[in-house]
């Protein structure tokens, strides 16, 4: 009546890799086939993944027939190197023609990155117990987790006209902290010829442990599976996921003193997902999932168009942009941007059992 098991894994747990690029050109218009004149390239680069080394440990206790009482414990260390950088990169077109005009203009270029270390450890705690042949519930309470972050911080942007360069290179120590999460499920097997279950889960994530500037978010968790002829799976779910965008910008108080201000913006994620298994010999099973999901929100430029306003580097009129009636300033809340993504997961795994 008695068992348990341990196990150890490794895997990562968040993802910070990404790649951005955006051309800026001038707003030369499109007659005899021309295509407005390419004065500047701007890139996001970020490198790196959280990884997580665990070891579970799990008891479970048989009460009757339908009845088990199960209990885990879950520790885990994790570390993180990151690398993140973005560059704001002048074309050879753009730099001929400002020196065209006087060979001591000069249009500056723009690098900021940051690179970091993560450490620290995270302990789980979860429970589940089959109350019947007809319902199981569960429960998991993921800790707090602070982990030490040393980085190194730069951002250089070249000299202009009468502006020397702008320089910084620093180190920096702090913490960055995962947040407590609570989640509570249960799974209904309703009497049927084929094999069915029915999954709900709710989670509560402690985004308050972060920043006080966060209200605490839930989420929620629906799938079912239903087995054809006994031995083929299909799974169906949906889930409802929120996150948060944070912004900053400097501010004074009422005594005038320079104080930062933020402001968050909650996300949520709808998504769609499928999946089955196949069955590839005696020991082995392929699973497959699929995921869609779509969000809307609103946000600022990830380049302020003030950047490009050439006469901020020349001290005369326009010479990039040919129609000099255009206004180039970096936008702010009063006018955001409003961003709609799409995006589909997939996913597939081995597992080999003996």
């Amino acid at each position: 009546d008695f068992r348990f098991g341990v196990g150890v894994y490794y895997k990562p747990l968040l993802s910070f890799e990404g790649k951005y690029r955006e051309e800026i050109r001038n707003n030369r218009n499109t007659d005899n086939d021309g295509y407005p004149e390419k004065i500047a390239q701007n890139d996001i680069n970020n490198e790196g993944l959280l990884n997580q080394m665990g070891f579970v440990y799990s008891m479970a206790y048989s009460l009757g027939e339908y009845t088990d009482l199960n209990i885990g414990i879950d520790y885990s260390l994790l570390n993180a190197d990151i690398s993140q950088m973005k560059t704001i990169q002048w074309t050879q077109w753009a730099v001929d023609k400002v020196r065209a005009v006087n060979p001591s203009y000069t249009l500056p270029n723009f690098t900021e990155e940051t690179k970091w270390d993560l450490s620290g450890s995270q302990m789980k705690l979860g429970t589940s117990v089959r109350l019947n042949p007809r319902f199981g519930v569960a429960a998991t309470y993921t800790m707090k987790a602070t982990l030490d972050r040393d980085a190194s911080y730069y951002r250089y942007r070249d000299a202009y006209r009468t502006t020397a360069a702008d320089s910084v290179n620093t180190k920096l120590s702090d913490d960055y902290t995962l947040p407590s999460e609570i989640r509570v499920g249960f799974s209904y097997f309703p009497r049927n010829v084929m094999r069915t279950v029915f999954n709900m889960d709710l989670e509560m994530v402690k985004y308050s442990d972060v920043m006080d500037v966060f209200d605490d978010a839930y989420n929620l968790y629906v799938g079912v599976e239903h087995h054809i002829d006994k031995r083929i799976p299909l799974r169906l779910g949906f889930q409802a996921v929120n996150s948060y965008l944070l912004n900053t910008q400097q501010g004074v108080d009422s005594q005038g003193n320079a104080v930062t201000l933020y402001d968050t913006k909650k996300i949520i994620t709808p998504m769609i997902t499928a999946g089955s298994s196949v069955q590839l010999a005696k020991r082995w099973v392929l699973d497959l999932g699929f995921g869609y999901a779509w969000r809307e929100y609103e946000d600022l430029d990830l380049f302020g168009d003030g950047y490009y306003n050439d006469r901020t580097y020349t001290g005369t009129g326009y010479i990039l942009w040919p129609n000099t009636y255009i206004n180039l300033q970096d936008r702010g809340w009063a006018n955001p941007d409003k961003v709609r993504e799409n995006y589909i997961t997939l996913n597939a795994g081995v597992s080999f059992s003996w």
